[in-house]
């Protein structure tokens, strides 16, 4: 490597670096046997270097990151998409509050533009609302939205345990991860709901992944983010519901074990609605049930 020394008259002297001249210019450590000098302006980021580490050494010596992960614009929206996501799942941000990019770019260390680009991708998602030069409303759970949510749940989880059954496919693995799933729900400390909501969607998600149905399984998984808002608020309005849950879901395996698709539809319209407090949803599946039942006896006589 040839670099160009400015000398005392301003002639040019021209010689060639060492090992040694590169590392103290650059500061960077000895090299270990086998591995490639750093070109200058470049970074090789493997996996054995930390992010800090990248970070730390990119702004000491003033090279530019070769990976397009870690500094990326792109990057960072998704982490800073990811983490106001969270926020909002877990009611850390309420429905109804007003949100600043400049406030969540602090949080997050980093600029406004992937603040930006993360509250567009999270307006599309039906989350939030924007005000230009205002902020970012975060949308509360309507009412509507939380019967919709309930209604389409029921069904799908009711379709997904009448096709387990139907074709006997009710396995060891499936009733084992509903039982282990309740045990752990069970551990869960009362103050900790995040972990409380994201096993209860964990439960159910179990439940719709058994019937084999791809596509429901996807959007099931749209519906069990609604879902742990929606549980986490249930539990902050009302901490003892926890063991109600906890003891219906134990019915809830204790059917799909029996292979009775019945009595699992009719116990999950009871745990879903009440859960939730939505009694026209209730209404309207156990109508529904009982017509189907009615429909299937007259059909043995």
């Amino acid at each position: 490597m040839l670099v160009h020394l400015a000398g005392a008259c301003g002639e040019g002297i021209r010689r060639r670096l060492t090992t040694g001249d590169r590392r103290r210019r650059f500061g960077l450590k000895r090299l270990k046997t086998g591995e490639a000098l750093l070109p200058r302006g470049r970074l090789p980021l493997g996996d054995a270097a930390d992010l800090v580490t990248k970070i730390r050494l990119a702004k000491q010596t003033g090279v530019q990151l070769v990976s397009m992960l870690d500094l990326s614009a792109a990057s960072a929206a998704d982490r800073v998409y990811g983490e106001v996501k969270e926020l909002i799942l877990t009611n850390a941000i309420a429905g109804g509050e007003l949100i600043s990019e400049g406030e969540v770019a602090q949080r997050c260390e980093v600029s406004r533009t992937p603040v930006r680009e993360a509250f567009l991708r999270l307006q599309a998602e039906g989350w939030m609302r924007l005000y230009p030069k205002r902020g970012a409303l975060v949308l509360p759970v309507t009412d509507t939205e939380a019967r919709d949510v309930v209604d389409a749940r029921i069904l799908i989880e009711t379709h997904a345990v009448r096709t387990v059954v139907a074709s006997g496919r009710v396995t060891g693995e499936l009733i084992a991860n509903l039982r282990r799933n309740v045990a752990l729900h069970a551990k869960v400390d009362a103050d900790d709901i995040a972990t409380f909501a994201r096993l209860d969607a964990e439960f159910h998600q179990f439940i719709v992944s058994a019937g084999h149905n791809g596509v429901l399984a996807d959007f099931y998984l749209g519906l069990a983010e609604r879902q742990r808002r929606m549980t986490t608020a249930s539990v902050h309005r009302e901490p003892t519901v926890t063991p109600r849950i906890i003891a219906e879901h134990t019915a809830l395996a204790d059917s799909i074990e029996r292979c009775d698709a019945d009595e699992f539809a009719t116990l999950l319209v009871d745990h879903v609605a009440g859960v939730h407090r939505i009694d026209d949803v209730h209404a309207v599946h156990v109508q529904a049930g009982t017509a189907s039942m009615t429909s299937a006896l007259e059909g043995q006589q």
